[in-house]
């Protein structure tokens, strides 16, 4: 069998064995992008100006001579033959140069000005810049404001100008999408033409190089897929709002639009319910769904913890509201089976935090799993963004009651290693929000993520283990029942991650599947842990205070 050669893995091979080489592709990229923009702003202006010309009589009377076979054959069709008003063409035009400047804000921002161009490595690049003055196609521009910055550095990563090629090659999509989605038609049923609008194919050969993409991949075919995209959204949305009758009946997988399509293993009982019927969407709490169970396996050891509530409330209570008599409703309450049973001799900081935490945790679990139901996007990302900040404080609460106890005695590193917690929590709280976080095919990276926080605690277990000795350390974390909560959640993860058992039997456990069991095994290692907390307790006074 003869092997073809493949010319993009010399050219990268090329490229990448000397340190100019992105460099050269770079300045490549960033002169021909904005030689491009330059083009089409040109254009626009062009356009805008032949609309905002006044038909004249000469003009008519040369049109009505004008055959239709001439019409046909002639390049260009003028704007004054076409049924459109000023305020069209103005609000077309004036869209594209809003785009056109965002993007050349962005150009001007991200890559380099700086390049040190290769004698060898640069090369070819080099013989696809065209012979010209740049300056002098380039018209003058204002630099982006603070905030404009700051919009867009939300958008990428700052690590280096290669991070920015994917965001770049998105924009001139949307803008490649907006000039031929125009709505000039003329008389004679032809797409009035924008000549040239096209970028320049060495654009998909720098775009290939940088992104390690094949060479034969242009940009047209990246602006049909956006396109695509962006058509068929709102039309999966429609037909799966009619599926589900505006969210009175369940519907099946297929019928869900891609997005929501979150586990291909169930195969029934999705709800797909506007936001504005929100009292049928909470009363789906109480209906029979593929979501039922995961809603009322945390919703019910939730409300539970509401005998624990009225301690903490009478002592952060104002004093007004503080000597109010609560007897009545502790008492009622305290016989009501919970997940955290009551103890008294627990210290009320890390009872409290890790108490808030678990029912911050339940509730936003709870919050996104009916969410999941909603056929408005805003909606379920923000719910799901709020289950993830839930699992982060559980995380950092759990960490830190070890360490409350671990250095009871040691008031500065019982700080250092509190802060730590904190900003554990806080990374749960951010990370989350990122436009890539909640997307499905992140998911190992998700897992990756929160496993990194629960290693937080490798820090301080070493700290204690060099000051009190390994064994002593093993003694004083007590293997029943904090063990268990730990192991409670790793079993618990393997089923969040291998999607067991509906993977090995799809369709068949549709009511209740592997997120199911791994909500049980979050309430058993919440549990197991707060009754661990009772043990460490006991032993902090003669473990931390103990000479070291």
């Amino acid at each position: 069998m003869v092997t073809r050669p493949n010319p993009r893995g010399s050219r990268q091979r090329h490229l990448s064995s000397s340190t100019n080489g992105y460099s050269s592709a770079l300045a490549s990229l960033k002169t021909h992008v904005l030689s491009y923009l330059s083009d089409l702003e040109a254009r626009l202006a062009l356009l805008d100006f032949q609309s905002s010309v006044p038909k004249s009589p000469t003009d008519s009377e040369s049109n009505e001579t004008e055959s239709a076979g001439q019409r046909s054959d002639h390049p260009d069709v003028q704007l004054r033959d076409l049924d459109l008003s000023v305020e069209d063409i103005g609000t077309f035009v004036r869209q594209g140069v809003e785009l056109l400047q965002s993007i050349r804000a962005d150009v001007c921002s991200y890559l380099p000005d700086d390049f040190d161009f290769g004698a060898s490595t640069s090369h070819a690049l080099r013989n696809r810049l065209l012979d010209f003055d740049v300056r002098s196609k380039f018209p003058d521009f204002g630099m982006p404001t603070m905030g404009q910055l700051r919009s867009r550095l939300s958008e990428i990563s700052p690590t280096s100008p290669l991070s920015y090629i994917p965001t770049l090659k998105a924009h001139l999509s949307r803008l490649q999408i907006h000039l031929q989605n125009h709505p000039f038609s003329a008389p004679s049923n032809r797409t009035f033409p924008l000549p040239s609008i096209s970028p320049p194919k060495v654009l998909s050969e720098l775009f290939a190089i940088l992104l390690e993409e094949d060479t034969e991949e242009a940009i047209e075919e990246d602006i049909k897929k956006a396109r695509q995209e962006e058509e068929t959204m709102h039309e999966q949305v429609k037909r799966a709002l009619v599926k589900s009758q505006q969210g009175y009946r369940l519907i099946r997988f297929e019928d869900l639009p891609h997005k929501w399509r979150n586990n291909e293993f169930v195969h029934t009982g999705y709800r797909f319910i506007p936001a504005k019927s929100w009292p049928l969407l909470l009363g789906s709490i109480f209906q029979l769904h593929n979501e039922t169970l995961n809603i009322h396996t945390h919703l019910v050891p939730m409300l539970s913890l509401i005998s624990l509530a009225w301690p903490f409330l009478s002592n952060i209570l104002p004093a007004p509201f503080a000597s109010i008599d609560t007897t009545w409703a502790y008492g009622t309450f305290s016989h009501i089976p919970t997940l955290l049973p009551s103890n008294p001799t627990l210290d009320l900081l890390p009872s409290m935090f890790f108490t808030l935490s678990a029912t911050c945790c339940l509730l936003s679990s709870v919050v996104w799993h009916l969410f999941a139901g909603c056929s408005d996007e805003l909606y379920v990302e923000s719910a799901a963004c709020g289950d993830y900040v839930g699992i982060g404080w559980l995380i950092a609460a759990s960490v830190q009651s070890v360490v409350y106890y671990g250095f009871n005695c040691q008031t500065t590193h019982l700080r250092v290693y509190t802060a730590l917690c904190i900003l554990t929590g806080l990374a749960g709280s951010i990370f989350p929000f990122q436009a890539w976080f909640n997307e499905r095919r992140h998911k190992k990276w998700r897992i990756v993520f929160f496993l990194g926080l629960c290693f937080a605690s490798i820090l301080p277990l070493t700290h204690l283990s060099l000051a009190k000795g390994p064994l002593a350390t093993l003694m004083f974390v007590p293997l029943d029942p904090v063990i268990p909560s730990c192991l409670s959640y790793l079993v618990g993860l393997v089923f969040y991650a291998s999607h067991f058992p509906e993977s090995h039997f799809p369709g068949m456990f549709d009511w209740g599947y592997s997120h199911t069991l791994w909500h049980i095994f979050i309430v058993i290692a919440v549990r197991s842990h707060y009754q661990g907390m009772g043990v460490l307790k006991m032993e902090s006074r003669t473990f931390s205070c103990s000479s070291i």
